[in-house]
């Protein structure tokens, strides 16, 4: 392999790691938790090449990352997002 090839196996070897890991987490769930995430996954794949956020939605994330001073847990944003884009 020359130059930066093997990168690319590394970084493939890697996400299929995560890919099996988080499989096998699914498996793990109960089935009404793996139909559930089922159902999820489904409408990401539906979207395909779409962005899943409206523009909108990655504007007000853009404006939060660019305010340092001001700290949001993530548990509030989703919240937040659920709420408003509902």
């Amino acid at each position: 392999m020359g130059g930066g090839d093997w990168r690319r196996g590394v970084r493939y070897d890697l996400t299929m790691a995560n890919l099996e890991a988080t499989i096998a987490r699914l498996r793990a769930l109960p089935a009404t938790e793996q139909d559930a995430a089922a159902a999820q996954i489904d409408l990401l794949l539906e979207a395909g090449e779409d962005d899943i956020l409206t523009p909108e939605q990655w504007a007000e994330i853009e404006a939060r990352l660019d305010a340092p001073e001001s700290f949001t847990l993530h548990e509030d944003v989703v919240r937040e997002f659920r709420e408003k884009f509902r």
